[in-house]
C-alpha cells in the first residue's frame, strides 16, 4: 500500500510551485483539477495527541528533508514564498511552513 496525500488546494497553480519547491515532482503538466507530485517514499505516523510536542486534531503533513533544513528554506524563498522558521523540536529541528491555501506544514530534518 502507498500513501496518497491529499490536499485540497484553493490555487492549484501556486501550490505545484510551492511543493515544487521543496522537492516533489510533477511529471504532469499542470491541470487545475487534479495534479499528482511525487515524492521518494511516505510512511504514516500515528501520535498520541496527548503526548505530542505540537498536539493537533486529525492530521498534519510532516515531510522529510532529503536535504539540509536551510537549503529547503532557500528554495521556498527564490520561488518566492515565505521560508518559514526552522524550530528545536525534542526529535530534532524541523521546518515549520504555511502552503499558499494556508496549510501548516513540517519539514523535518533528515
Amino acid at each position: 500500500m502507498k500513501l496518497l496525500v491529499a490536499n485540497y488546494a484553493g490555487n492549484v497553480e501556486a501550490n505545484v510551485r510551492f511543493y515544487r519547491a521543496l522537492g516533489i515532482e510533477f511529471d504532469q503538466e499542470v491541470d487545475l483539477t487534479c495534479t499528482e507530485g511525487k515524492a521518494s517514499g511516505g510512511v504514516m505516523a500515528i501520535h498520541a495527541r496527548d503526548t505530542a510536542q505540537s498536539p493537533k486534531d486529525g492530521f498534519v503533513v510532516i515531510m522529510v528533508a532529503e536535504s539540509p533544513l536551510e537549503e529547503v528554506r532557500e528554495r521556498l524563498v527564490a520561488a518566492g514564498f515565505d521560508g518559514g522558521r526552522i524550530c528545536e523540536e525534542n526529535f530534532g529541528p524541523s521546518l515549520r511552513v504555511v502552503d499558499p491555501d494556508g496549510n501548516e506544514l513540517q519539514i523535518n530534518d533528515q
